[in-house]
This record gives structure tokens, sequence and C-alpha cells, in this order.
């Protein structure tokens, strides 16, 4: 009943949120002090333009998600793709 119970939130979260990993927990320490190691991160997902000082969640092909704030954003005038600068990483995200 418990496990039943879990996997029925945790797809309604999925739903909810529009997001297939709604829930994540921070594991390392390159977000502080906005976010310290273990705290626990409620996702939503967002159609609005991605700004600066944002904080984003992208997968770049590891099995856990990244959590970075953005601290520049360049859009391609050619494309719907814009370049994005995160604290400690650099990832191409499409619009």
């Amino acid at each position: 009943m418990v496990i039943s119970s879990a996997l029925i939130i945790w797809k309604g979260l999925i739903y909810i949120t529009g997001s297939e990993s709604p829930v994540v927990v921070v594991l390392s320490g390159s977000m502080e002090p906005g976010f310290k190691r273990g705290d626990i991160l409620f996702l939503n997902m967002n159609k609005d333009p991605i700004r600066a000082g944002q904080i984003v969640v992208f997968n770049d092909g590891r099995d856990v998600p990244i959590v970075h704030r953005v601290i520049e954003v360049h859009e391609q005038r050619d494309s719907k793709e814009a370049d994005i600068l995160t604290k400690g990483s650099i990832s191409l995200i499409s619009s």
C-alpha cells in the first residue's frame, strides 16, 4: 500500500510539474550558499525564456540532473537555440 501510494504521488507530481524528475537532491556544494548539499528541490517546467540569475536543471547525459544558476544567456539569432553559461558548466539548451 505504501509503495503504491508513493508511486501515485510521484506520477501525480510528474503530471502537475511537467518534469520527468519533479524532485531532486543537491549532491554537491557548487550552489552554496543558496542550496546546500542534501537540500531537496521541487522542479517545475516553465515555458518562459531563461534569464540570468535563474536556477536551471539540465541533463548532460549523466544519470542525475544538474542544478546550476544561469550566469549569461547568448541567444542564437538564426535558430531557436541559446548558449547558457551556468555556474560551473556550459550547456546548449533548445527553446
